[in-house]
C-alpha cells in the first residue's frame, strides 16, 4: 500500500480510490473510505487499512457519512454483476470493465481474480470454452458449434480450444473417437481430484467426491474415446507429468 498516494486521495477526496483502502482516525476512533466528505484529519492521526474488517478488528467504528462497512458488499456486487454478464456472453476488455466498475484496471483485475480465481480474460475464455463444449455435444458440425460459442474464426477456435479440450474440436464433437484419454485420481492441495489428458493436453479436471461418479462423467463426455487409467504418487508428480499446473477452479461454474 502506497501511503503517500493514499494520503493524497484523502486530501483531494478522490472517490475513485474507494475500495482500494480505508483509513482510521486515532482521535475519533472512526474509519472512512476515500472520498468521505468529513473534515480532513491531521496526517499524524491517520492509519491505513486494506479492508474494513481490519479497521473494525482494531476497534474503529464506521463513519456515519460514508458508510465504509458497505464498501466491501458493494464491490462484491459489482464483480458479481460483471461475472454474470460474462457468463451471458458479453465480451469487453479489461479497461472497459474497469471503467464500468469505477476502478483502475489493476484494481478491477485484483478484485475480480480474488472473487473468481481468474483474471477477466481467463474467465471469459473459460466461459467460452464451456459454451463450446455444450455446442459441440449437440451440433452436427464444428462450424455450427463455433458460431454458437462465439468464436470468430476457425484458427481462433483451434488455438484456444486445444488448451481446454485436449483434442481438436472435431474429435471432441465425435465423442473422442480414435483418441486415447488417460485419467488418474490424486490428492490436490484442495482435495481429491480427477484429471484426464491426451497427448495434446488436459481434457477433464474436477474435484472428486466419488471416483465412480467422476469416471461416469468422464465416460459421458468422451463416450467414443479409449480410456486408460494411470496413477501418480502425489499431486506434484501429476503436475510434473502434465507440465502443470492444472487449475481445478476452472471446472466450477
Amino acid at each position: 500500500m502506497n501511503e503517500a498516494a493514499c494520503w493524497r486521495a484523502i486530501e483531494t477526496r478522490d472517490s475513485s480510490y474507494a475500495g482500494h483502502f480505508y483509513y482510521g482516525v486515532l482521535t475519533t476512533g472512526v474509519f472512512c473510505r476515500p472520498g468521505c466528505s468529513s473534515r480532513t484529519p491531521n496526517r499524524e492521526n491517520v492509519r491505513f487499512f486494506a479492508t474494513a474488517t481490519e479497521a473494525e478488528a482494531l476497534g474503529y467504528r464506521p463513519c456515519r457519512r460514508c458508510h465504509p462497512e458497505k464498501a466491501e458488499s458493494e464491490a462484491a456486487a459489482k464483480v458479481a454483476g460483471i461475472r454474470q454478464r460474462i457468463e451471458a456472453g458479453e465480451v469487453k476488455n479489461l479497461d472497459e470493465w474497469a471503467a464500468e466498475a469505477g476502478w483502475s484496471p489493476a484494481h478491477f483485475q485484483k478484485r475480480f481474480k480474488s472473487a473468481t480465481g481468474f483474471s477477466p480474460a481467463q474467465y471469459t475464455r473459460n466461459v467460452r470454452l464451456k459454451r463450446l463444449k455444450q455446442a459441440l455435444r449437440k451440433s452436427s458440425t464444428v462450424t455450427e458449434a463455433m458460431h454458437e460459442a462465439g468464436y470468430g474464426s476457425t484458427s481462433r477456435l483451434h488455438e484456444q480450444s486445444l488448451n481446454g479440450l485436449g483434442m481438436g474440436p472435431g474429435e471432441y464433437l465425435r465423442g473422442g473417437r480414435g483418441v486415447r484419454v488417460n485419467y488418474a485420481f490424486a490428492d490436490s492441495p484442495a482435495g481429491r481430484a480427477a484429471i484426464a489428458w491426451t497427448e495434446r493436453g488436459v481434457c477433464f479436471a474436477e474435484f472428486s467426491r466419488s471416483e465412480a461418479e467422476s469416471l461416469a462423467r468422464l465416460r459421458a463426455e468422451f463416450p467414443e474415446a479409449e480410456l486408460q487409467r494411470a496413477s501418480f504418487e502425489n499431486w506434484d508428480a501429476a503436475m510434473a507429468a502434465l507440465a502443470g499446473p492444472v487449475d481445478l477452479r476452472g471446472t466450477v461454474f
